[in-house]
């Protein structure tokens, strides 16, 4: 879509935009410019806040695209290309990405509370430290994903693909992993806390030092689970409630 702005000739706009209340507007023009123009205007002017709360964003191809610190609360990202993209520290409480593709994306200390991440790709994706919050990731495809250091408190997990998955030191809490995929996952340090993990597949993750506590392990398969020993070789359990 041509950008109703001549940026190039008007760079002034930015610092414009900025104060007024009609700023999401501008900041939407600016980005339907175009990847290549929005990330050299974010590199030329890096004082710019962008606003796109409440944008209708989807399907829109935003790959690569430096939305690092962006307000895209409540914004509709359903279906969209975001594949490495930076979202990092972005806003995106209750934010619809629904089937969105965030492969290799980096969403690090990102707020995704009340999200929605149904059916989405994000695979390989970074969500170190990450806010979860009631966020809805029903069979969402988060195979080799780095959620270190994540909060999932209240979080539908169930049937995601969660395989390869780092999960060290991540909390989660009153959560449904029901169906859900975690073979060989790294759970190292995390806490799991009043969970649903029936029929979850555990088999071969690495648990050492994990915390549990009231989980629903019904069904749960957990075969081999693996332990270090301090400086021994690896020793495997097949109980998470024993490990």
């Amino acid at each position: 879509m041509k950008s109703k702005i001549d940026i190039k000739n008007n760079p002034t706009i930015i610092a414009i935009a900025t104060r007024f209340k009609g700023a999401a507007n501008q900041h939407l023009d600016l980005l339907n410019s175009g990847v290549e123009t929005w990330n050299q205007t974010r590199k030329e002017h890096p004082q710019l806040q962008p606003n796109l709360r409440n944008a209708n964003l989807r399907r829109a191809n935003l790959s690569q695209a430096n939305l690092s610190g962006a307000d895209l609360a409540s914004t509709n990202l359903r279906g969209a290309n975001l594949t490495s993209a930076n979202l990092s520290g972005a806003d995106l409480s209750g934010a619809n990405l629904s089937g969105a593709d965030l492969r290799w994306a980096d969403l690090s200390g990102a707020n995704l509370s009340g999200a929605n991440l149904c059916n989405a790709v994000l695979c390989q994706a970074n969500f170190s430290e990450v806010k979860f919050t009631s966020a809805n990731l029903r069979k969402a495809n988060l195979s080799g994903a780095n959620l270190s250091d994540a909060q999932l408190s209240e979080v539908n997990l169930r049937g995601a693909d969660l395989r390869w998955a780092n999960l060290r030191r991540a909390v989660v809490s009153v959560s449904d992993l029901s169906k859900a995929d975690l073979r060989w996952a790294n759970l190292n340090e995390a806490q799991m806390i009043r969970t649903n993990l029936e029929k979850a597949n555990f088999e071969g993750c690495t648990v050492d030092r994990i915390f549990t506590s009231e989980l629903n392990l019904k069904g749960v398969k957990q075969l081999n689970l693996a332990i270090a020993v301090l400086d021994n070789p690896t020793v495997t359990v097949d109980n998470l409630e024993v490990a």
